[in-house]
């Protein structure tokens, strides 16, 4: 069986903190609960403040909170360069 990861793990890292989408929402500035929840569902891309707001508040590398999305452009990068 293959492993496929997630497009990203923020409903994980938030539910291990214990935090609401609106806690999360005021702490990282993502703007409300509904921006949070779009962002853990994988439907909107969090800016790149929000991004890395949410990197240290969950203390994950940017590329292991959005693994999915990194394997994504990895592989995008590595087909017009090579």
């Amino acid at each position: 069986m293959t492993f496929i990861p997630l497009t990203n793990y923020l409903r994980m890292y938030r539910r291990r903190r214990n935090l609401s989408q609106k806690e999360v929402a005021k702490i990282t500035g993502a703007g409300t609960r509904a921006a949070v929840s779009k962002h853990e569902a994988g439907t909107r891309l969090p800016d790149i403040r929000t991004a890395f707001a949410y990197a240290r508040l969950y203390g994950v590398p940017v590329e292991k909170l959005f693994s999915g999305v990194s394997r994504d452009v990895k592989d995008a990068v590595a087909e017009t360069s090579g």
